[in-house]
């Protein structure tokens, strides 16, 4: 059900591998050059109601990547398409913003 959610929604702006276990996506944010999830997540998540854990935080050496951890174990149907929408719209500002020259920020 997520992974149908994240084909709708985020097809070309991001990419994942389908888990044969477990409740989490890793989602790989095709993000523009020098910006990352924590990055992104930071600086507008909450105002678009997206709540995600930055793959850097998984990372031992801490280091930047495109890479969130999305739980999908208690969504439904409709919260799982709402919540894909809504990366895909942090993807679409995160560009908007850095065409301008400005940091992402929704």
């Amino acid at each position: 059900m997520f992974v149908a959610a994240a084909e709708r929604h985020l097809k070309g702006k991001a990419t994942w591998e389908v888990p044969t276990a477990g409740m989490f996506l890793w989602i790989n944010l095709l993000l523009p050059p020098g910006q990352d999830s924590l990055e992104v997540l930071n600086k507008s998540a909450i105002a678009a109601g997206v709540v995600a854990v930055p793959g850097m935080a998984f990372m031992p050496s801490r280091r930047k990547t495109c890479q969130l951890r999305a739980s999908f174990s208690l969504l439904t149907e409709e919260s799982a398409d709402e919540a894909c929408r809504r990366i895909a719209v942090l993807i679409d500002h995160a560009f908007a913003e850095a065409a301008r020259g400005e940091p992402a920020v929704v």
